[in-house]
């Protein structure tokens, strides 16, 4: 029956029973008992839905406490599983000797897309896995590295980044690395030392190919480019000389060295040696660069060279405060062309530093 008929049938009944009552109720009114009929009607079904709220709401509540299986005093939301896949990069190093394994070892990183947090794996091609690392997020513009056993990091360098070189602390031994591009443009690099695993790794050192950065310190460097090599000097924590070159055989990663000024005897300079290719006019075709830092210089500087090398083009630039200045020099002729470098000390005098190159 429709609300339309009930009201009618209603509205006939009551109308009946007020004419034959009506002696008793003179003042009873059909349509004002009807309204009060349906706003009680109505008054009802709030009442009953307010009812069934309150039992949904402490379903709900029911249903947290048992799909989160959390104690009474835990009153945090469950934790959202991510979906998303980590995008992973694989590396290969070849086999390490230091590692004590001939199987060939590959060097992963992990980007998670919705945090950007990095998960480094190193682990041998065949799958098992001998060292993980988790790092805080990084953006696209910062550098992370892990040392995943001793003698051996992968870092994960900036979408900028042309080239990079480690910093080391310990005895030097020969070196290996390898470098690829992750999907997302970073360059993915691992470095590690042959022979030994007393060395300490304390810093990368990139660049974008005008700057070299300190990613541990994240600050520029002091850098001079000299055809498209970047020398720079570093006094913040261990004091280095270095260089990172553009890649010759069409690899990432280029070139790279560098030396601890630490380690250097009180009459010697620090001092590195780039190759350059061969384009000199000398009978070995041996052309380089080569860069030494003065601690004080009055004047003028000048190189002593062995053979027949040849100096053709020298500068020097002040690298701030105390620092002294960069000598940059390109040379025809091999490594070891250069001796030493006299300059002029305004407190003692003349001074020859001796130079040898790493």
């Amino acid at each position: 029956m429709t609300p339309d008929l009930t009201e009618q049938r209603l509205r006939e009944q009551l109308t009946a029973a007020a004419d034959g009552e009506s002696d008793r109720y003179p003042e009873m009114d059909v349509d004002t008992l009807l309204a009060r009929g349906e706003l009680v009607l109505r008054r009802r079904r709030l009442a009953l839905l307010a009812g069934a709220a309150v039992a949904g709401l402490v379903l709900a509540f029911s249903g947290w406490a048992v799909l989160s299986d959390r104690s009474g005093e835990d009153r945090t939301l469950p934790a959202t599983i991510s979906t998303v896949d980590e995008s992973v990069t694989e590396l290969d190093l070849g086999a390490i000797p230091q590692t004590g394994r001939v199987t060939p070892l590959v060097a992963e990183v992990g980007v998670d897309e919705v945090s950007g947090s990095l998960d480094f794996l190193l682990r041998t091609d065949d799958g098992a896995v001998l060292a993980s690392r988790s790092s805080v997020p990084g953006g696209m513009d910062e550098a992370r590295w892990a040392t995943m056993i001793p003698g051996l990091t992968v870092a994960l360098l900036p979408i900028d980044a042309t080239g990079a070189a480690p910093i080391w602390i310990g005895e030097p031994t020969e070196q290996g690395s390898a470098a690829t591009r992750t999907p997302d443009g970073r360059m993915l690099v691992a470095w590690w030392t042959v022979g030994s695993s007393y060395e300490t790794f304390c810093d990368v050192i990139w660049t974008d190919g005008k700057t070299a950065f300190s990613a541990y310190h994240d600050v520029s460097l002091p850098s001079v480019v000299m055809d498209d090599t970047v020398f720079f000097f570093g006094s913040v924590g261990p004091t280095y000389l270095g260089f990172i070159g553009p890649s010759r055989d069409g690899g990432v990663l280029g070139t790279a060295g560098v030396q601890l000024a630490l380690n250097v005897p009180p009459d010697h300079l620090p001092a590195v040696w780039a190759d350059a290719g061969d384009s000199g006019p000398v009978s070995s075709g041996a052309r380089g660069l080569f860069a030494t830092r003065i601690p004080v210089a009055d004047g003028e500087a000048s190189l002593e060279t062995i053979g027949d090398a040849k100096v053709r083009l020298l500068t020097t630039h002040e690298l701030g405060g105390p620092d002294g200045l960069m000598l940059v020099a390109v040379l025809d002729g091999p490594r070891g062309s250069v001796a030493g470098v006299t300059y002029a000390d305004p407190r003692v005098g003349t001074v020859t530093g001796i130079t040898d190159v790493e």
